[in-house]
């Protein structure tokens, strides 16, 4: 029940339980299984040469932390998880989880896709290649900065709506085209316009600098003023008519009967 064992080897034959107050070895201590219930862990490394693995209540680190294979921090969605210093993940997943919800910064993806609805702060780069592909498959709201070199509705086109309309090269419009909204509004087109189709409406063709022009049919409601020479019909079996007053006041009438249907007053000089 007292006194001491020095220098003896318990258990060497036959190993058996013990129960101590303290125990301690000045060398190296071999223990198949510990469980360890309280007190401290200082200065070691666990898992040095097998690793396996491990629960813990709290985990903090004072230097680098280096966690290989799969690691799970937290087990309920209340859990909060802080990192203070630079945190590098090269594999797995984060789920569930805002990042940069206090203190945004920047990010780099090789993928970014969302399930929901994206909301983009700050100044976005998609596409660092003009060879990479940027899709959105729901509704993009974008309200500020510029899309560069990128063709808009080259899969499925769709509607536009623009405040001011500039292109360096040839532009093609196909289908309906509006531009402008307002009799106010001025559309400048300093290149060369092809319109194959549609209609000019409330516009007055030529009034800075006028230019010809060649109509299958010309019609006017209201009084119509030519200046400079007009020819009207191309051929002999063309019919012009004239519905209301004409006034010519230079030029010629070649080959053309006047009166034909309707005979009226003439007076020659």
């Amino acid at each position: 029940n007292a006194g001491a064992i020095d220098n003896t080897t318990i258990g060497a034959t036959t190993a058996s339980t013990g129960a101590f107050t303290m125990l301690s070895a000045s060398g190296t201590a071999t223990l198949s299984t510990v469980n360890i219930n309280a007190g401290a862990i200082d200065s070691t490394t666990i898992g040095s040469t097998a690793a396996s693995t491990g629960v813990f209540t709290t985990l903090s680190a004072s230097g680098v932390s280096a966690t290989n294979g799969n690691v799970t921090l937290w087990d309920a969605v209340p859990d909060t998880i802080t990192i203070t210093a630079t945190m590098g993940i090269n594999a797995g997943a984060i789920d569930n989880t805002t990042i940069g919800a206090t203190t945004a910064s920047t990010g780099a993806l090789t993928t970014l896709s969302a399930s929901g609805a994206a909301t983009f702060n700050g100044v976005w780069t998609l596409g660092d290649a003009f060879s990479d592909t940027i899709m959105f498959t729901g509704t993009a709201d974008i309200n500020a900065g510029a899309i560069d070199n990128t063709t808009i509705g080259a899969t499925t086109e769709s509607t536009g709506a623009f405040t001011s309309l500039s292109a360096s090269g040839a532009v093609t419009f196909h289908g309906g085209v509006t531009l402008g909204d307002d009799a106010a509004d001025t559309i400048t087109m300093t290149g060369t316009v092809g319109i194959n189709a549609g209609t000019i409406d409330s516009t007055t063709i030529g009034a800075n600098t006028a230019s010809t022009g060649a109509f299958t049919t010309l019609s006017a409601s209201g009084a119509a003023a030519f200046t400079g020479d007009v020819t009207l019909g191309d051929a002999a079996t063309d019919t012009v008519t004239i519905s209301g007053t004409v006034g010519i006041n230079a030029g010629a009438i070649d080959n053309t009967t006047i009166g034909a249907t309707t005979a009226s007053t003439g007076a020659f000089t």
